[in-house]
């Protein structure tokens, strides 16, 4: 099953992200799989994916809770993030390409992708309650978080809060 589409900076490339755990990148115009990156493990399929804005990068999630990053041009996995719980369900890159926002059961976790680190953690819901969304604005002032309700946060930087300005039902 696929999971998740991205579509590349330039749009004329997407990936996909499946549950077979494997990725591939696509060239849109004419619909054929320029290259399938597949991982011998197999345990863990792919829940999401995104592209970074320079278009260099994907991002990916894991049914193990695992974030992965990629470099595109040579399909090697550049950093892993564990630290989550239950599947990844969503992640977003920031618009100047500094943070990650990703999203699973237990909420949302901030990356800092210049010192490869979680910075901050957000758990908006009781644990019954997943993340399913997570997704910055194309300003980069704005992260939206969805679950029961959609939360949106103003953004900071790594040293200072964000702050929660609404919540919308």
């Amino acid at each position: 099953e696929v999971e998740a589409v991205t579509v590349h900076a330039t749009q004329k490339y997407i990936a996909t992200a499946s549950k077979d755990n494997s990725w591939c990148f696509y060239d849109i115009s004419t619909g054929s799989c320029l290259t399938q990156v597949g991982e011998a493990s197999g345990q863990e399929g792919y829940t999401s994916a995104s592209f970074h804005p320079d278009g260099l990068i994907l991002g990916t999630g894991t049914t193990d809770a695992i974030v992965k990053i990629w470099d595109v041009k040579t399909q090697k996995n550049v950093a892993t993030f564990p630290g989550h719980v239950g599947s990844v369900t969503a992640m977003s890159f920031s618009e100047n390409g500094y943070f990650l926002a990703t999203a699973a059961h237990d909420g949302v976790k901030l990356w800092d992708l210049r010192k490869l680190r979680n910075f901050r953690t957000f758990s908006p819901y009781d644990s019954d309650t997943p993340t399913n969304a997570v997704e910055f604005d194309f300003s980069g002032n704005y992260l939206a978080i969805g679950g029961s309700d959609i939360r949106v946060h103003q953004v900071a930087n790594v040293k200072v809060e964000w702050n929660l300005i609404k919540t919308l039902p």
